[in-house]
């Protein structure tokens, strides 16, 4: 559900607790090539909290592929094909992670394959609401916005 719709979050928490994921900045697309930008990254967040950025070795950002013969069906992060940064095979249920000189990171499961718990994946989109001066966003200032709070700081 996530192709096509814009950038992403991928969270995998596996069966050991570990909780990991990576930032899509392209919307996902089958494709039998790598894809992606600069912006995508890979963290941790279980047992350790770390962000993992592209350190400009490849532009092995991102992998998706679905009913392929002759590639690996699934979603990935990084590495080269058959050694990812993170992959999920194409039932969801199970996937891999191993060193990754694209993002320069370490094995974010526990073992370098893992069976996935539970898995969501969040479109990351800008605010759609229109604002009374036609724009999209937050209108006025931040101090303008939060003047309630403010004055309830002064107040304590």
């Amino acid at each position: 559900r996530c192709t096509n719709r814009g950038p992403s979050v991928l969270l995998v928490r596996d069966v050991s607790g570990a909780l990991f994921g990576g930032f899509a900045a392209e919307p996902w697309r089958v494709s039998p090539d790598f894809f992606g930008t600069f912006h995508t990254f890979l963290f941790q967040i279980l047992p350790k909290v770390h962000f993992y950025r592209p350190t400009g070795t490849n532009q092995n950002f991102q992998w998706c592929a679905a009913n392929y013969h002759t590639v690996k069906n699934g979603i990935g992060f990084g590495g080269q094909k058959r050694r990812w940064g993170l992959w999920v095979h194409s039932d969801l249920c199970s996937g891999s992670s191993r060193p990754c000189n694209t993002f320069d990171s370490p094995c974010l499961s526990p073992t370098a394959e893992f069976e996935v718990d539970t898995l969501e994946c969040w479109e990351v989109s800008p605010p759609t609401h229109t604002n009374p001066n036609g724009s999209n966003g937050p209108s006025g200032s931040v101090l303008d916005r939060f003047k309630n709070e403010r004055e309830v700081l002064k107040t304590g």
